[in-house]
């Protein structure tokens, strides 16, 4: 079971840790760099993964750029802390609610870092 973060009404971002036992312990206000991570459930532009591999789940946002997407990320950095958002722009980017586009996906390669979507099994 996943750990579960909240919006409250008045904006602030509240995380439950998941105990490991399929229960989730008590409230606690996120930390966060400078504005909150949307919320990954309800809204179809927003997926969690693992990005950077730390074990730690971040949250990606697919934004529209009229012919695409560029990829706005958010890194957990632990202790209930998640990074500033980190636009990532991209020249073919998929916004995640296009029909297929099930997970986030990103890879650095020297300086140049990729955000996309797996759809059907490939990039």
């Amino acid at each position: 079971m996943a750990d579960l973060a909240v919006t409250a009404l008045d904006g602030g971002v509240l995380y439950f840790p998941n105990r490991g036992t399929l229960t989730w312990g008590p409230r606690q206000d996120m930390s966060i760099e400078d504005i909150a991570p949307p919320s990954p459930f309800g809204n179809p532009e927003v997926r969690t993964a693992d990005l950077d591999f730390d074990k730690r789940i971040d949250i990606v946002q697919s934004i529209s750029t009229g012919n695409g997407a560029d990829y706005r990320v958010w890194f957990n950095l632990g202790d209930r802390a998640y990074s500033a958002g980190t636009t990532v722009p991209q020249s073919s980017g998929f916004m995640f609610s296009t029909p297929g586009c099930r997970s986030p996906i990103l890879m650095e390669t020297g300086y140049r870092m990729f955000c996309g979507c797996a759809r059907n099994g490939s990039l």
